[in-house]
């Protein structure tokens, strides 16, 4: 049985992402940094733990108690709204460094595992491309109607040719972003 380690999953993608795996009878290590009873349901094919992408030692300690992994989606992320300009740079360094040092160190964490057994998959997931048609509001304010997320991926072991990897894009892809039917709705000001 294969086992994900999936990043941010107290809510949206990374929860929904944790159910379609446990649903489909995979271990799943759900991580989240303060770990909510309740919010997954009991089972010792699912494991919730502490984890800060941010700090090296909840790192180690999350990996060291998650065991070998197949898959490491990377899901922890920050979001941020409003005028940049308006933003303390304290807020941009805390974003950088979950959304993108976070990933990093998450990566490069488990790659060494994925090495020494010649398979592993990571799934990065962030904001690709913004679809939907670009409105005005009555208030005034601009809003899309929906945003895409896609799904990169990193493979450990023999490359797959051209046709497993267009398969593994596509089961990336539905897993990890399951709920095609929410609509996100993004203010632009």
């Amino acid at each position: 049985m294969k086992t994900i380690l999936i990043t941010g999953c107290s809510s949206g993608y990374g929860l929904a992402t944790a159910r379609h795996f446990h649903a489909q009878g995979w271990n799943v290590i759900a991580t989240m940094r303060t770990p909510r009873a309740g919010l997954l349901p009991a089972s010792p094919r699912l494991h919730v733990l502490p984890l800060d992408v941010t700090q090296p030692d909840s790192i180690t300690q999350a990996l060291q108690a998650a065991g070998p992994i197949d898959v490491l989606v990377n899901n922890a992320g920050l979001g941020l709204f409003g005028a940049f300009e308006a933003t303390p740079m304290a807020t941009v360094r805390e974003i950088f460094d979950t959304n993108t040092f976070g990933i990093m160190a998450m990566t490069q964490a488990v790659l060494p595992q994925m090495r020494d057994r010649r398979a592993g998959l990571v799934v990065d997931s962030y904001v690709d491309q913004a679809e939907g048609m670009l409105e005005k509001r009555d208030d005034g304010k601009m809003w899309m109607s929906e945003v895409t997320l896609r799904p990169q991926i990193k493979w450990c072991g023999d490359a797959p040719d051209e046709a497993a990897l267009a398969d593994l894009h596509h089961k990336a892809h539905d897993a990890c972003f399951i709920a095609n039917s929410v609509t996100t709705k993004v203010t632009v000001e």
